[in-house]
């Protein structure tokens, strides 16, 4: 649902504006982690936190100043959708956190369990969406050997996730995040020349 979320928020803002407006889960992770996991910060913690996100705000408008929103937009509808993607995010983070952290179950069991609850729902999409060529050329039809490494890449990213909401805690998984967004623009810009 947050990535679906995501798309209608970009369909409806340039890329720049639902990315900055996106990346308020780092507030609403920090809101989440008072919230359901009863801890606390520090004033400096929540200024850092608002400090990385308005960090992140002026790589991405910079970024995005020549990208505009797409003919026939719904503004409202956008923002709308990047603020409830941006929530979504952070409470699914921290819920998951408590999930990992809380009770005896292992890691694996509980990403089977994860799993085991995604695919029905993966299903009634595919059915909605592509039911009619599923049905005539098969699931894994027009897969090739580059959307295999796709699908591999984002099984190691999800379990090294996992690993790290267990032992580190959603909200250094989620400044970890913005840090590698920040050091991909910063790359970018002296690799490939976008000033």
């Amino acid at each position: 649902m947050q990535n679906n979320l995501v798309f209608v928020a970009i369909s409806n803002l340039s890329a720049a504006a639902a990315q900055v407006l996106y990346q308020l889960k780092t507030i609403s992770t920090a809101f989440f982690t008072v919230l359901l996991l009863r801890r606390s910060f520090r004033a400096a913690q929540w200024v850092s936190f608002l400090l990385l996100m308005a960090g992140v705000a002026l790589v991405q408008s910079e970024d995005g100043k020549s990208s505009s929103a797409p003919t026939g937009a719904a503004p409202w509808l956008g923002v709308s959708a990047a603020l409830a993607a941006a929530s979504i995010s952070g409470f699914a983070g921290v819920f998951l956190e408590k999930m990992f952290t809380s009770g005896g179950t292992s890691l694996w069991m509980r990403n089977v369990q994860l799993g085991l609850f995604a695919i029905p729902l993966q299903c009634i999409a595919i059915a909605q969406v592509d039911g009619q060529r599923v049905m005539r050329r098969g699931l894994v039809q027009g897969f090739h050997t580059s959307t295999w490494v796709v699908v591999a890449v984002q099984v190691v990213g999800a379990l090294c996730t996992a690993v790290v909401i267990k032992f580190a805690g959603n909200v250094l998984k989620t400044f970890a995040t913005v840090l590698a967004l920040l050091l991909t623009c910063g790359s970018s810009m002296g690799l490939f020349y976008f000033y």
